[in-house]
């Protein structure tokens, strides 16, 4: 091989060996960006103790646990009760969204070294928006079209009280985390809102 040759062959070694680096700086620095598409994953693939949190992440967490854990059983509910056929899909929906979120959470808060349930007062019912057991036990009694509207009238005013849980958090949280988690959350209950009220509207 001529000169030429082995100059050439020693510069792309140089320049693979520069792109190396690059690519391996690149990804050393964006392990805290995620795309829209990729949802709660990697939030609960990234290890929670390596960020900074704040009482207010671990207050917003240990409270979304049971929040979300009360739509994934009157989601369920929805689903054998129902009337509707969009309201049943729509339950099925919020069921796996938020089974996936508990989980992230609980991931979450045992990166943190924190409990995963809450103590005193606010270990339940003076939550933003949860279902009282008075509500609970007559969407159990009820059924068809009588359900679909309690059920729709209930889910509203939890996911309302959710969002401004997730709003309060993206504005007094510390965990990157947590406050992109909070993002998701509103974004998708914000959706989730608008189709109940369209199937409430379209309710004989």
């Amino acid at each position: 091989m001529n000169r030429f040759g082995h100059t050439r062959i020693r510069s792309l070694a140089l320049l693979a060996s520069a792109a190396g680096a690059v690519i391996a700086l690149v990804a050393g620095c964006g392990g805290d960006s995620a795309s829209p598409s990729d949802g709660a994953t990697p939030l609960a693939e990234t290890p929670a103790s390596a960020t900074a949190f704040n009482d207010a992440d671990v207050m917003f967490a240990q409270q979304m646990i049971p929040h979300h854990q009360q739509v994934v059983d009157l989601a369920k509910l929805a689903q054998t009760k129902a009337s509707s056929a969009g309201l049943k899909r729509l339950a099925a929906d919020m069921k796996a969204a938020d089974t996936t979120v508990v989980s992230t959470i609980t991931t979450m808060l045992t990166g943190w070294g924190k409990p995963t349930a809450m103590e005193g007062e606010m270990a339940h019912g003076s939550m933003p928006g949860m279902t009282s057991e008075k509500d609970v036990d007559m969407l159990k009694s009820m059924s068809g079209t009588e359900f679909d509207r309690m059920f729709i009238q209930v889910m509203i005013a939890h996911h309302n009280g959710s969002m401004q849980m997730t709003m309060e958090q993206q504005s007094n949280g510390a965990s990157p985390e947590a406050k992109a988690l909070a993002g998701q959350m509103h974004q998708t209950q914000t959706e989730q809102v608008a189709r109940l009220q369209e199937i409430l509207d379209s309710l004989p």
